[in-house]
């Protein structure tokens, strides 16, 4: 716990308590203590003056992305990120406002496209953060999931694939799944698993079963891929690392998987459901496969598309001249009545009678 000789040495601190009551003071140091703890290790900062000189130079996105990182795994988030958002304010750093419902539409991010992660990937200068963002668009993982990789979770998968057929299971412990955002029972493909190869070979990537595959902090990272955007002048609505999932989840879209399924590669609650479907890695592997083609930034993963793409075309017009001969076919069925009943249709047309009702006008 603080105490007031702590607040006195750090003018961040009081300026943000400055109006509480004691009580408020203490549940707020407490917060404060919280959100430290999970700074320091990751970026050095280990008092309030030290967010703040990090905080003001920044994008308020980034400081608001912070907030929300740690917020993941607090108990009543909205109330301790609200807390920590007003010691920033407090300091003069704005951040963004939370999108009222009506709002939210406005705020959407998209994802990346194929050709935007490509024109990335050619602006990153180091290997490593080449293997950061083929895992991330592969798995559809999360930032904080992909960073707490270790060897361990691909050592089995990559042993027991074969070359060309690269679909690596990522062997997650249960703690990955049991929590408010899961990571997906997902996998890497022939993309991911191919530098990762090379840098295991080069020994970039360790392989004792605890070293982490990616050695950097997420706020390293994060700075890599927002400089490499920006040199390759892509959208900046697009968010640096959660694009990639984003682009996952677009590509498992256009794959038309199961509904269920699709969630359990993604990550997503399946509520009640989770018990009745079935979780066979060897099941899902195969309709990861199927997507692959979407996820796939090789020059084959383009023909395929465009394979695809022509192949649905023909489809599309097979249905069509299907639909216009039958069409077709009603219309000559009609002609061949007519043509058969015109005689007699003109023998009856000669008959009084009926001359008579076809000339007097036609009543109610």
């Amino acid at each position: 716990m603080h105490d007031r000789d702590w607040i006195a040495k750090d003018p961040a601190a009081e300026r943000w308590l400055r109006f509480k009551a004691d009580g408020t003071k203490r549940q707020y140091l407490i917060v404060l203590d919280q959100f430290l703890n999970f700074t320091a290790p990751e970026m050095g900062l280990k008092d309030a003056s030290s967010l703040i000189s990090w905080a003001k130079p920044r994008d308020n996105l980034e400081v608001q992305d912070l907030i929300e990182k740690w917020g993941e795994h607090q108990p009543q988030r909205s109330q301790r990120m609200s807390i920590v958002g007003s010691l920033f304010k407090r300091n003069g750093v704005s951040l963004p406002s939370m999108p009222r419902r009506r709002d939210q539409a406005k705020q959407y991010h998209r994802g990346y496209s194929r050709e935007e992660i490509q024109s990335l990937l050619s602006y990153l200068d180091h290997p490593m953060q080449k293997l950061y963002v083929l895992f991330a668009k592969d798995s559809g993982l999360r930032a904080q999931d992909l960073l707490a990789l270790k060897y361990r979770h691909i050592h089995r998968g990559l042993k027991a694939v074969k070359t060309g057929m690269e679909f690596v299971h990522l062997a997650l412990e249960p703690a990955f799944y049991d929590r408010r955002k899961a990571s997906g029972i997902t996998f890497i493909g022939p993309n991911a698993v191919e530098l990762l190869r090379e840098l295991i070979e080069q020994k970039l990537v360790k392989t004792d079963p605890e070293a982490p595959i990616f050695p950097f902090a997420y706020p390293t990272i994060k700075e890599s891929l927002k400089i490499a955007k920006k040199k390759a002048g892509l959208d900046p609505i697009i968010q640096p690392s959660h694009g990639f999932r984003k682009f996952f989840e677009g590509s498992l879209d256009r794959a038309n998987l199961d509904l269920d399924k699709k969630r359990q590669l993604e990550g997503h609650s399946l509520g009640v459901r989770w018990a009745y479907t079935d979780q066979s890695v060897d099941q899902l592997r195969n309709l990861y496969a199927q997507a692959y083609k979407f996820l796939d930034l090789s020059e084959q993963g383009a023909i395929d598309q465009t394979v695809g793409n022509l192949s649905q075309q023909v489809a599309d017009l097979r249905d069509e001249n299907k639909q216009l001969k039958d069409e077709l076919s009603k219309q000559k069925g009609v002609e061949t009545l007519v043509r058969e009943y015109l005689p007699l249709l003109r023998e009856l047309a000669k008959d009084p009678e009926i001359k008579k009702r076809l000339a007097s006008p036609k009543t109610n």
